[in-house]
């Protein structure tokens, strides 16, 4: 409700953008705002272009996830620079993209940008008198992270990835580590982390490298895994989100 008769109020839908879609911020008001028309056309023209870096700043987009079988997701990611134009709106647009896929980690790669980024929402873990304390509140946004003193000790977990929907391997990792990075106000932090946490830093920080489950996966097993593969980069799988699949796949 406007707080006095002369404002607009203004309502941002969150967008799910495809393959194909190239939004600017104007092309968002154009689908979600009636036109005015007469001798306050003016008026609201203005009070939209005066309001417009706000708005750019509250419009967040759903970004499809890229397959497995985009040559992105195999590249060595470049470091971040400090300054980065659109890195807010970015980091913005890949929390909404994790939470529409109900995911606990996502890096940019797999939304086609090669840099070294991820966020991860580990707190689904933590909930409840048997989950894991180590995920309890741990959300964070990492950027150029190094991940160093890795445990003796590992373990195996069964790990899915938003790039490979319906594939779930068992991988071995380190059961702690620890990991120096920026945050999103670009304060340098080190944190140690052991169990779930650990591991859902080391399955994003391998997003960065070019590495991704299938590589862990014995030969025998990876054999078997072609298949389903080739059907995903395909788009023969279903997801339960937005997805943005390989072109010209044999």
């Amino acid at each position: 409700m406007p707080r006095s008769s002369d404002e607009i109020a203004f309502v941002f839908p969150v967008l799910i953008v495809h393959d194909d879609d190239d939004f600017s911020v104007f092309d968002v008001f154009n689908r979600v705002l009636d036109p005015v028309e007469g001798p306050l056309r003016l008026i609201h023209v203005a009070n939209v272009a005066g309001r417009m870096p706000r708005m750019a700043q509250i419009c967040r987009m759903i970004l499809p996830v890229v397959a497995y079988g985009d040559p992105v997701l195999r590249k060595e990611a470049d470091d971040v620079l400090e300054g980065m134009e659109g890195l807010d709106t970015l980091i913005a647009n890949m929390w909404e993209t994790m939470y529409r896929a109900e995911g606990v980690g996502l890096a940019a790669p797999q939304i086609g940008r090669s840099i070294r980024l991820f966020v991860v929402d580990g707190s689904p873990f933590g909930e409840g008198e048997e989950g894991d304390a180590g995920c309890k509140d741990f959300k964070r946004v990492m950027i150029n992270p190094v991940i160093f003193d890795e445990s003796e000790e590992s373990c195996d977990m069964e790990e899915g990835c938003l790039s490979i929907p319906g594939v779930r391997e068992p991988v071995t990792r380190p059961v702690s580590v620890k990991v120096e990075y920026y945050d999103d106000q670009w304060v340098l932090r080190e944190e140690a982390l052991t169990g779930i946490a650990a591991r859902i830093v080391q399955h994003e920080n391998d997003h960065l490298d070019g590495v991704m489950i299938p590589d862990y996966a014995p030969a025998l097993r990876k054999a078997m895994l072609q298949g389903k593969l080739k059907d995903i980069a395909k788009g023969k799988v279903p997801s339960d989100y937005p997805m943005r699949h390989p072109k010209n796949v044999r």
